[in-house]
């Protein structure tokens, strides 16, 4: 069975609409990580400040 669609494939071409679930696309897993490990740095950073300031 073939997974694209006629109107999928004109509004993406090349690009396969319905991602294989057995497959991890790793950018998107690498850069969903270093934002976290972003935003955790900041909130501890935002929570040491205020601990001094209290």
């Amino acid at each position: 069975m073939d997974k694209h669609q006629r109107h999928e494939e004109e509004r993406f071409p090349g690009l396969s609409p319905i991602p294989d679930p057995e497959t991890e696309n790793p950018s998107s897993t690498t850069m969903i990580e270093e934002i976290l490990d972003e935003f955790s740095k900041e909130a501890n950073e935002r929570k040491k400040r205020d601990a001094q300031h209290s």
